[in-house]
């Protein structure tokens, strides 16, 4: 399995030019005092390498060169460019020299495949940038290229949005593209994904296709176990061709039909990039087919109840505030269904607290079996084997905590986001952002 962190990649898109040729760059025009960190994983053998993006953090202070910021001190065997996302122009550059292309000439490389985890200091950009990392052999040919976009704050709109149309931004120049193909990067991708999401579109069967994700539960835990319930559940429910809809972290659009139907305008003002963009492709006539073969995997452990919480009453709320019948349709769904873990519960309370008649404990059982049937028709869907007590308890607690997150939705005016408070109006329009 290989781990795309691309927030965007393109399909018939060939290989990028090499970066614009340097010129005189002033700090303070282009840079802030901070230190923006990139991490990236390097991995392959000897014959393959593979760049991935992991993570990028800010910190206060920058301490290295504030002059000949465009220029190339010295060549090594791997370099980054930062380049200004308006003009293309170079406003940085560092080489380095890479493990993982020292590893790559020892003998275990010719049998193994590592990866190898790689940070690199850059001065925090005052506007967007595209950040290029390649990595060369001795004859300076390059043999890995990784592009990608520090898009910054976003207003008006929500911060997935904001990075994905500066992701398309930084391809507007590029000639043949026909396909925007988005994915999120806390997901695991087989080398064949991109091939299935985008496939519709390649054979002319569709103008747009979605994917989705299932768990990998690495451990027994019920917070663990009751997200992988969760997402499966909405997994299943993409399958009903009523409730399939866009899903933002594997969804491949045509071009044209992105810039035909105005979708980046719609983007730019909205809080979220999938349910969204529902309502607005159905009235624009656009069908949205899905692939199921296109199927990223999410491996959790010890999975915190609060995080699991979180997304599960953001993902409710998305629906509230971009499809409100569907919002309405699932809190009478989950409300009905959590009737019976729910019942269960008072009959155990009430067999330890009082003297529980002979209804009662045939009520009891009734619900047990109820909840243990339909909870086990779900764990063959699952991506390991769970033993059935486990995921029993997972079930009884995704119930509740699916009712928990449905009822505090009824009231919201809005949503927070990886720290972001977002006031949100109909169709999931950005009112106003608060950081």
């Amino acid at each position: 399995m290989k781990k795309y962190c691309l927030a965007l990649l393109s399909l018939f898109c060939g290989f990028w030019s090499s970066p614009a040729a340097a010129r005189k760059v002033y700090f303070n025009e282009v840079f802030t005092d901070s230190t923006l960190r990139i991490d990236y994983m390097f991995s392959g053998t000897k014959q393959t390498q593979h760049i991935a993006l992991k993570a990028l953090s800010k910190t206060s202070g920058w301490y290295g060169r504030r002059h000949h910021l465009g220029e190339q001190l010295l060549r090594g065997n791997g370099q980054l460019v930062v380049l200004d996302a308006a003009t293309k122009n170079t406003v940085y550059q560092h080489s380095f020299s890479s493990l993982f292309q020292e590893w790559q000439n020892t003998e275990e490389a010719t049998r193994l495949e590592r990866s190898f985890d790689n940070s690199f200091l850059i001065p925090h950009p005052q506007r967007p940038v595209e950040v290029v990392c390649t990595l060369t052999d001795t004859h300076n040919r390059v043999t890995s290229e990784l592009r990608h976009v520090v898009a910054g704050k976003a207003s008006g709109c929500g911060q997935k949005n904001h990075n994905s149309l500066a992701g398309v931004a930084a391809l507007e120049a590029e000639e043949g593209i026909e396909v925007y193909a988005f994915c999120d990067s806390t997901h695991m991708a087989s080398p064949d994904f991109l091939r299935r999401l985008c496939a519709p579109l390649a054979l002319g069967e569709a103008d747009f296709a979605t994917g989705y994700h299932e768990v990998v539960p690495e451990d027994d835990l019920p917070t663990t176990l009751g997200y992988a319930i969760c997402v499966l559940f909405l997994r299943l429910m993409q399958a009903l061709g009523t409730y399939t809809q866009p899903w933002g972290g594997a969804m491949a659009i045509r071009t044209s039909t992105f810039r035909g139907k105005g979708i980046g305008a719609f983007w730019a003002s909205n809080v979220v990039d999938d349910c969204s963009l529902t309502g607005f492709l159905k009235d624009a006539g656009v069908k949205v087919r899905l692939c199921p073969g296109a199927l990223l995997q999410t491996r959790a452990r010890k999975h915190g109840l609060r995080f699991w919480t979180d997304w599960l009453e953001r993902q409710v709320l998305f629906l509230k505030f971009c499809v409100p019948d569907q919002w309405r349709q699932l809190v009478f769904g989950i409300l009905l269904v959590s009737f019976i873990p729910l019942t269960l519960g008072s009959c155990l309370l009430s067999l330890l607290l009082l003297r529980p008649s002979g209804w009662l404990l045939l009520c009891g059982a009734a619900c047990l079996a109820a909840c243990a049937v339909s909870a086990s028709s779900m764990r063959p869907f699952v991506a390991r084997h769970v033993r059935l007590v486990p995921w029993l308890a997972g079930y009884l607690l995704s119930s509740v905590v699916f009712c928990i997150a449905a009822l505090k939705t009824i009231g919201a005016k809005g949503l927070r986001w990886h720290g972001i408070w977002y006031e949100v109006g109909r169709q999931g329009r950005v009112i106003s952002t608060k950081r």
